[in-house]
């Protein structure tokens, strides 16, 4: 039984729509539960509250580079 071109054309749109539907729902929960994303997330604010500190607290923003430096071994 051969597919006509018609049930050909609907048959790769129903295949592209549950493909991007399925990407996208392990994607979300990729990004929810990926423990790799959640350390960078949690140096990124490590590192802001360092800047932000140095800043406040040093009296110029120097202070926080210079500390994000010695941390990052740069």
């Amino acid at each position: 039984m051969a597919l006509s071109p018609q049930d050909r054309e609907w048959v790769q749109l129903t295949a592209r729509e549950l493909t991007f539907q399925v990407t996208k729902e392990v994607l979300e929960e990729h990004i929810k539960t990926c423990p790799f994303g959640k350390n960078q997330y949690g140096l990124k604010k490590m590192i802001i509250g360092v800047v932000i500190g140095g800043s406040i607290f040093g009296g110029f923003s120097g202070v926080g580079f210079a500390i994000i430096k010695r941390l990052l071994g740069l």
